[in-house]
């Protein structure tokens, strides 16, 4: 479908209305418009056709194929201007996110549904995910051993007891989950996302449902692959060690050895509550405060993760038949942060968990952004 242009005096006009909600910047309203336009047209073309097949099933001409015909450009276009006003006024009177209004977010190969209230995901939690992706793909080896001997060979299937084993702690839309899945070598990997709202677990589902098709026919796709799975639960509960175990991706009930988790990631409430005025409205007035904010100055999340980590890793990480791990670049724990800020604190959580090996990453923009952790 060919875009019609916004007429000059429109576009500008419009343009300007945004700039506000944009930090000042008209190249980034300008960007806004570009996209909701778009948005705008698709939307119509879809909403048109829909119209119109609702119509001719009505009137009982569905089966005559004169009457498949496409809304004309005149009517889409009048449409789409409606819907793009529709749009602009959420987004400049009532600070709707853009990602909210377009229904995805990209991260990294995937299309990210997005809902209100789930966290939209962050161009910094995308960037540490890809890092860690690379990170563990040049350290995961898929070898067969050859019984009686000593040699290996490469191999691209993996008993279940075998795989990889991560957990997404506050999973949230599941990005995080989905783009391991997606990057990591196919046939390797099962992943565990896990979150206490069930609207962010149905998201996680459709999400993963969205992607597959998505990347549905591409040969090697590792998100068809490796598995992934999402559930509700409540990382608080007496019970959560215990239902963690039992959801392990490579859980094989006749042997003990195959539950737990290779690796725990989380990207967990960590803004102090005294912040939450600071925010912009974007983020105050449309996102759940329950995955935005947690107590003890943001920090209150971080001891029980690292706890709780520590008692579902698995005491090794070489399986005989499966994932060899390079241990001494591969971490069993990701913690995001909020900044420099939080360093000190989550650090020594994680120590007094008992991990020895504690680094931080930083982003784009040089703030600390996870802390890095192996026993």
């Amino acid at each position: 479908m060919i875009q019609p242009r916004l007429a000059s005096h429109l576009r500008q006009r419009l343009t300007q209305l945004l700039v506000p909600v944009c930090n000042d910047s008209e190249s980034h309203a300008a960007q806004e418009l570009k996209w909701l336009w778009k948005h705008a047209n698709e939307e119509a073309s879809k909403s048109k056709t829909k119209a119109m097949s609702t119509k001719r099933v009505k009137d009982g001409d569905n089966d005559n194929p004169s009457t498949l015909c496409k809304p004309s450009k005149s009517q889409r276009s009048d449409v789409a201007l409606a819907l793009l006003e529709d749009y602009i006024q959420q987004r400049v009177l009532h600070r709707k996110p853009l990602q909210y209004i377009l229904g995805t977010q990209p991260f990294l190969n995937l299309e990210i549904l997005t809902r209100p209230p789930t966290l939209i995901p962050r161009w910094e939690t995308e960037e540490w995910t890809q890092y860690l992706a690379s990170r563990l793909s040049s350290s995961l080896l898929l070898l067969r051993h050859d019984p009686g001997t000593t040699s290996t060979t490469t191999t691209t299937k993996v008993n279940k007891g075998d795989r990889y084993s991560i957990a997404d702690l506050c999973t949230g839309s599941g990005c995080i989950a989905l783009g391991l899945a997606s990057m990591l070598p196919p046939n390797s990997t099962g992943v565990l996302g896990v979150d206490l709202d069930k609207r962010a677990v149905q998201l996680a589902r459709d999400n993963l449902d969205f992607n597959r098709n998505l990347l549905d026919g591409q040969e090697d796709q590792p998100l068809q692959s490796n598995t992934v799975r999402f559930e509700q639960l409540d990382l608080f509960s007496e019970s959560a060690k215990e239902t963690l175990m039992h959801w392990s991706p490579s859980r094989v009930p006749s042997d003990p050895h195959s539950q737990g988790y290779n690796l725990i990631v989380s990207n967990p409430p960590y803004i102090d509550p005294e912040e939450l005025a600071t925010l912009e409205p974007e983020v105050r007035q449309w996102e759940d405060p329950k995955a935005l904010i947690a107590d003890d100055r943001g920090l209150a999340f971080y001891p029980h993760i690292a706890k709780m980590a520590a008692s579902v890793l698995k005491t090794g990480r070489t399986r005989p038949n499966g994932v060899v791990v390079d241990q001494t670049d591969v971490p069993e724990l990701v913690l995001e942060i909020g900044g420099d800020h939080q360093v000190e604190d989550v650090s020594r959580y994680v120590r007094e968990a008992g991990f020895a090996r504690i680094e931080v990453w930083r982003d784009l923009a040089v703030r600390a952004r996870c802390i890095i952790a192996s026993r």
